[in-house]
């Protein structure tokens, strides 16, 4: 099926012959997927609380339990060795990964001809969770509006995504903080990201200070130009060595580790942080009990943010969690 171009993972490329939809990743892996539906997740809600690099990207999406609330997305079918290229793009192969998966209950919308299946969907772990929603930034909010309506999402879903604003900040401040960026992602790939905690609560203490009243919004460019200066001097300090020497800047993406061929009726296997083990019984005895493998993901699944719901369909029954010996 025709999809739109992706912003992080590339331009899809259509094989009707096999009827697959290939997700070029970051790190240049291809994802193959078997099938994507909507669907909607109850007592869930869509929350922009993973810490980003305020305040051109504030934060990324997850997913949040809140009795009563909905979070629509795309159900989406793919192998397990599919899943794992997609959980690595996300951080997965990290030490300290900046989401967990947890199991939640989806139900396709519209006439699909599947029941509730049992999903496993990501939420921002505790830390990286912001105390309150960041306001996203209009890049990624744009991709989950153009990611819903694409879809096919309810109406009210959609109206809701539409009414939600970006963080906007001047020209003056993005460009001090893409400067500082360099930085931030040397400190990220080093394991240092701890060290920029103090700068991040600065920001978005100011960034809670604009939102009060328009009047407060020139002192917080200005207090955010300051606290930006210089990891921008720095980070420009960085560019200038990487050109001299001709050395590659850091990059955000991880690469993917190598993928074994697996076949799709492996069973599944997902990490959760904090434990050494994988979710999801993958013995071999248990192997012909699972069908496929699909992802469950927020709108913003089609352009390939971060706001991924990712789900293992159980063969017409639920299962509850195991362990890999």
């Amino acid at each position: 099926m025709l999809r739109s171009k992706l912003t992080n993972r590339g331009r899809i490329e259509c094989i009707p012959q096999a009827g697959l939809s290939v997700y070029p990743s970051p790190n240049g892996t291809k994802i193959e997927v078997l099938g994507m539906i909507p669907a909607r997740v109850q007592d869930h809600r869509l929350a922009f609380n993973l810490q980003g690099f305020p305040p051109i990207e504030p934060a990324m999406g997850g997913i949040e339990p809140e009795e009563g609330a909905v979070c629509e997305g795309a159900l989406v079918t793919l192998t397990r060795a599919e899943y794992e290229k997609v959980w690595a793009s996300e951080g997965g192969t990290f030490s300290t990964p900046p989401y967990e998966e947890i199991i939640v209950q989806v139900e396709p919308l519209g006439n699909q001809g599947l029941g509730v299946v049992e999903a496993v969907t990501l939420r921002t772990a505790p830390f990286f969770r912001l105390p309150r929603d960041a306001q996203p930034s209009s890049r990624y909010l744009t991709l989950l509006q153009n990611g819903a309506q694409e879809l096919g999402l309810s109406a009210s879903y959609c109206d809701k995504l539409s009414s939600l604003r970006p963080a906007r900040p001047s020209a003056l401040v993005t460009k001090l903080a893409r400067s500082t960026s360099t930085l931030n992602i040397l400190l990220f790939r080093k394991g240092l990201i701890w060290t920029l905690k103090p700068l991040r609560w600065g920001l978005y203490k100011v960034e809670a200070l604009a939102e009060l009243h328009s009047l407060f919004w020139l002192p917080a460019e200005a207090i955010s130009a300051l606290l930006l200066l210089p990891g921008a001097v720095l980070g420009s300090g960085l560019r200038g060595v990487s050109r001299l020497t001709g050395q590659p800047l850091p990059s955000f993406g991880p690469s993917s580790p190598p993928q074994k061929p697996m076949p799709k009726a492996a069973a599944a296997a997902f990490v959760i942080p904090g434990q050494s083990k994988r979710c999801c019984d993958a013995s071999p005895a248990n192997s012909a009990q699972v069908r496929h493998r699909s992802m469950f993901g927020s709108p913003l699944m089609h352009h390939a943010g971060a706001v991924m719901i990712l789900s293992c369909i159980w063969n017409r029954r639920r299962r509850s969690l195991g362990h890999r010996s």
